[in-house]
């Protein structure tokens, strides 16, 4: 065991899947530094939401760390929970 715990098989798939991403990102004329700096404002962004006790616009991104590497995502059924919250309040049927 190298004493990681991220096997091969799981770098192997996770390359896989990054590779072409940031190949695209590459093309737009992305660079690594800049998707770094965008990832860390995001998280800068979703951090200051949460501070203000803005819980809906908090709780609509997600970001984790993992090394040097952070991964920001839209909670898509935050939208959903939402949507359905208002529906009940107001007392109509969910779309």
């Amino acid at each position: 065991m190298t004493g990681s715990l991220v096997t091969p098989e799981l770098r192997a798939r996770v390359r896989g899947v990054a590779v072409p991403i940031a190949l695209a990102l590459g093309r737009l004329g992305l660079t690594p530094n800049a998707l770094t700096v965008l990832g860390f404002g995001i998280s800068v962004v979703d951090a200051v939401a949460a501070s203000q006790q803005a819980w809906i616009a908090a709780g609509l991104v997600t970001t984790r760390r993992i090394g040097r590497e952070t991964f920001c995502r839209l909670r898509t059924e935050a939208f959903d929970a939402f949507a359905a919250r208002q529906a009940d309040i107001l007392g109509i049927a969910p779309s």
